[in-house]
């Protein structure tokens, strides 16, 4: 046993990327360009982003993408690949459908993990069309205002009413705007509440949000809702048995059309799942878990 940070310890890559995963959901904290440039060759801006804990950086860079040799056209993919039993540990490399990223668990036994940054159609001569897909790093499933700010009996900070502060080791609620300098004054401008209530009231919330989808839809499959076009942010529920909720996810998505990949967590297993977005259809385009579906989709915002 062993406190990992403590005096006289050694903190591991592997400890900070097992704390950061727990943080951070995979993706970039920035958003980046991804532009054709002609013939095999994409120009990429700077990269800063996270993947199972690892956060990495990348210059600026023109990079080959691989072309089809067949007629027709083809669907490749630009991933950033992390291997940390190579000398070049991080790599940004191309490939042609089909194709499903490697997600070893890289703080523990694994040695790689990708995790695709654009699509893009090619012919044997040239790259037709080219779309990013990464997603946007995230503090997990947490919602804003949901973490609390240690406060004094003078606010330090300004703050709105519905946000949380952490004052004499109890949680309240700001029930009234406070600004920095003014008193807390419990019943007047906060009130007591706790994590358990807060849990509670939010799981009632979600439940209450606009019902867009309830069903079985499974990889291959899509929806539609006229609520999509005017939503901010989906509430999806994925389920790889709709009878047991021990294997049901929730995400948190931007209601963005295009497709992008999410990563899942069911039962202990991390995936991922690819949905596009196209007006009023949602689609379920793959998946890297067999038989996982999505069973419920909510307007959240």
């Amino acid at each position: 046993m062993r406190v990992v940070r403590s005096a006289g310890q050694n903190v591991s890559p592997s400890d900070d990327g097992r704390l950061f995963d727990q943080i951070f959901t995979d993706g970039l904290f920035t958003d980046a360009s991804i532009t054709n440039l002609g013939a095999n060759n994409v120009a990429l801006s700077a990269l800063y982003g996270t993947i199972c804990g690892r956060d990495f950086t990348a210059e600026a860079q023109n990079i080959v993408v691989t072309l089809p040799e067949g007629d027709g056209e083809y669907t490749g993919y630009i991933y950033v690949e992390i291997d940390t039993s190579s000398e070049d540990v991080i790599t940004i490399n191309s490939a042609l459908a089909p194709f499903t990223p490697t997600y070893e668990d890289i703080n523990t036994n694994g040695a790689v993990v990708q995790m695709i940054l654009a699509e893009y159609t090619a012919t044997a001569l040239a790259i037709q069309s080219i779309t990013p897909v990464y997603p946007t790093a995230t503090s997990g499933d947490v919602l804003p205002g949901s973490v609390a700010t240690v406060e004094s009996a003078q606010a330090v900070r300004n703050h709105s009413a519905g946000e949380y502060v952490l004052f004499n080791g109890q949680i309240y609620k700001v029930i009234s705007a406070i600004t920095a300098g003014q008193s807390l004054t419990p019943d007047t401008n906060i009130k007591k509440t706790s994590v358990g209530e807060q849990l509670n009231a939010l799981n009632n919330d979600l439940t209450a949000r606009t019902l867009l989808f309830s069903g079985y839809c499974a990889v291959g499959d899509s929806f539609t809702s006229d609520y999509l076009a005017d939503s901010k942010i989906l509430l999806i529920e994925c389920n790889t048995n709709p009878m047991a909720s021990s294997s049901r996810s929730r995400l948190f998505v931007p209601a963005r059309s295009g497709a992008a990949y999410y990563t899942i967590n069911v039962g202990g297993t991390v995936g991922y799942i690819r949905i596009d977005i196209d007006g009023n259809k949602l689609s379920l385009l793959s998946s890297s878990i067999s038989g996982y579906c999505i069973t419920e989709v909510r307007k959240y915002l």
